[in-house]
């Protein structure tokens, strides 16, 4: 049998992407969120807020009553009942983002 060694080749790892301090991406990141943010979008797809603003301040933000968990959903997406359109509370906000009136989501 012939020597099949790996002398010469070179294997390119793709690149992990920095990413910023407000997102962490697990492995159960669903791929859309962190296309998003790789971007320099907000993870459901909208442009970034101001640096001050938190999903889990929003107006917006609501938890999905269906469920035992508490899953937090944006009411300005279109709600698929998955993991796609869940929100993280501690996420930067995006341009929809407007103060909370009321209590927590």
């Amino acid at each position: 049998m012939a020597d099949l060694g790996l002398q010469g080749i070179l294997i390119r790892l793709p690149e992990q992407p920095v990413w910023p301090s407000w997102f962490i991406a697990g492995k159960n990141t669903p791929r859309t969120h962190k296309k998003q943010v790789a971007r320099g979008r907000h993870p459901l797809g909208q442009e970034l807020g101001g640096e001050a603003t938190k999903c889990g301040t929003c107006e917006h933000c609501w938890i999905d009553p269906w469920h035992s968990k508490r899953y937090y959903k944006c009411a300005k997406v279109t709600m698929t009942s998955g993991p796609a359109t869940d929100v993280r509370l501690k996420w930067r906000g995006c341009v929809l983002w407007e103060e909370r009136t009321g209590t927590d989501p």
